[in-house]
C-alpha cells in the first residue's frame, strides 16, 4: 500500500470509496434522508472531491499494489485561496443537487450549530475520510492520517473535523484530536468537533 494524491482521473474511485464508506453515516443520513440516497451520495462525493483537488485543498489516496484504491481522505484549507472560490463554484454544483432544498437547509442548520466550535483563524480541515470494504483491517484510514498530519505539522498548523460517532472519536483522539464541542443533530447526537493543534518541538 502507498499513498499519493488523487486527481482528474481517480475522482471517480475517490469518490466510490467514499460513498461506500458513508452510505449508513448517521451525519449524512441526516442530510441526504429520502429515496435514491446512496445515487445521491455517490453525486455528492464525486462533488466533493472534485471541489477539494483545486488549491484550496487535497484529496489524499491509498492505493494497492495493484492501484485498486482502498481509502480516501479529503483536506481542505482555510481560508480558501481565491482560484479555489472560482474552482468550487465550477465544481461544486453537484452538492446542493445531491442534498436537495430540505438537505441544504439540514446543513445551513448543522453548520450554524457547530460554528462556536470551529476554529476561526488559518487551518486545515480533514472534511471526510473512508475505507473500502477490501482496505478494512488494514491500517488504510491511520496511514491516511499521519500521512497528511506530518505535512501539514511542518506548517505548524491546527487541524479540525467532524466526528460522528464514539469510535470514531476514539480513533481521532489517538492521533492528537481533542473535543472542542457538541454538533448534535437528530439523527447524529454523538456528532462532535474536534481539533488538533500542532505538537510542540
Amino acid at each position: 500500500m502507498h499513498i499519493e494524491p488523487a486527481t482528474e482521473a481517480t475522482a471517480r474511485g475517490a469518490a466510490d470509496v467514499l460513498t461506500e464508506a458513508f452510505v449508513d453515516d448517521p451525519v449524512y443520513g441526516y442530510l441526504l434522508e429520502g429515496a435514491d440516497r446512496r445515487r445521491r451520495l455517490d453525486r455528492f462525493f464525486l462533488g466533493v472531491v472534485r471541489t477539494a483537488l483545486g488549491p484550496g485543498g487535497v484529496v489524499d489516496l491509498a492505493l494497492d499494489e495493484d492501484r485498486t484504491v482502498l481509502g480516501a481522505a479529503v483536506w481542505s484549507r482555510h481560508p480558501a485561496p481565491p482560484a479555489a472560490r472560482l474552482r468550487n463554484l465550477r465544481e461544486g454544483w453537484r452538492m446542493p443537487l445531491a442534498l436537495r432544498p430540505r438537505g441544504v437547509v439540514h446543513l445551513r442548520t448543522y453548520l450554524r450549530r457547530t460554528a462556536p466550535y470551529r476554529t476561526p483563524g488559518p487551518h486545515w480541515s480533514l472534511d471526510d475520510i473512508g475505507v473500502s470494504a477490501a482496505g478494512r483491517g488494514r491500517g488504510v484510514g491511520g496511514a491516511l492520517i499521519r500521512h497528511r498530519l506530518a505535512l501539514i505539522d511542518e506548517q505548524r498548523a491546527i487541524v479540525d473535523l467532524d466526528s460522528t460517532t464514539r469510535g470514531s472519536r476514539r480513533l481521532y483522539a489517538r492521533y492528537g484530536f481533542r473535543v472542542a464541542g457538541p454538533a448534535g443533530t437528530e439523527a447524529a447526537p454523538e456528532a462532535t468537533i474536534m481539533v488538533r493543534t500542532p505538537p510542540e518541538g
